[in-house]
């Protein structure tokens, strides 16, 4: 058969610990057990759309709670969208196993990605393009962090993670545009110096990350994959991850 390659576009970890073909659960305590001792379970439940999408439904004020706590203000306008698309028998639900990658035996086992359900054309398998692209280069994994992008299209912003030591001061916005952040730390333009310099720099460069997809937040939330939740989720970076399996 042969290997092909794989290109995935979303958010993701790239320091799991790993023993063998599973995550190091006594280093990694990021991660439930469940994730390891249980795996055919949480793997069916990857693919259970319908019951997560019941469960933002039933518990819709939860849900606004979850991402307030998460991304510093409240926005579902992506998962109204997911919800609609779904009632009008519109949202593709073969092969969900898009939605999270972990690929130790191929790929980086140091590295997990996950994808919104809405967003399957994030991840490629034996596309031609990709395969020229990549021919001739290092068939070794490879990860390309998207942070001075701000975040994936359409979900572009900076958040200043909730709980940061200064969150809440008027001096430190909940959230800045891409081309602002940019400019403030320096990553614009070669030409350009950041508008911000010493330990104020620093702190917007180390509290402030990329927005993430409301329903992937939710997603993961319902999926319970993380220990804690509140604390991993923004640990997540914007990722192109690359590799051949």
């Amino acid at each position: 058969m042969g290997i092909r390659i794989q290109k995935i576009l979303g958010w993701g970890l790239t320091d799991v610990i790993n023993d063998g073909p599973y995550i190091n659960l006594e280093k990694d305590k990021r991660f439930n057990l469940e994730l390891s001792q249980n795996y055919d379970k949480f793997d069916s439940k990857i693919y259970n759309i319908e019951g997560f999408l019941n469960w933002v439904k039933d518990n819709w004020e939860e849900c606004k709670e979850i991402v307030e706590k998460v991304q510093g203000r409240v926005s579902l306008a992506d998962v109204n969208i997911l919800l609609a698309t779904n009632e009008e028998g519109k949202l593709n639900k073969n092969k969900l196993s898009y939605v999270y990658n972990y690929d130790p035996e191929f790929g980086d086992p140091s590295v997990m990605i996950f994808c919104p359900i809405s967003c399957k054309d994030w991840t490629r398998h034996d596309d031609i393009i990709d395969y020229y692209e990549e021919r001739g280069c290092s068939m070794e994994p490879k990860v390309q962090i998207l942070n001075d992008c701000c975040g994936i299209w359409p979900y572009l912003n900076m958040i200043h993670i909730p709980g940061s030591p200064r969150y809440g001061e008027e001096d430190f916005p909940n959230s800045i545009s891409p081309g602002e952040y940019n400019r403030m730390i320096g990553v614009f333009s070669e030409d350009m110096k950041a508008e911000l310099t010493g330990e104020t720099l620093e702190y917007y460069k180390k509290y402030y990350r990329p927005t993430i997809s409301t329903c992937l937040i939710l997603h993961l939330y319902w999926l319970n994959i993380f220990s804690d939740f509140y604390k991993t989720i923004h640990e997540l970076k914007p990722m192109i991850y690359t590799y051949w399996a």
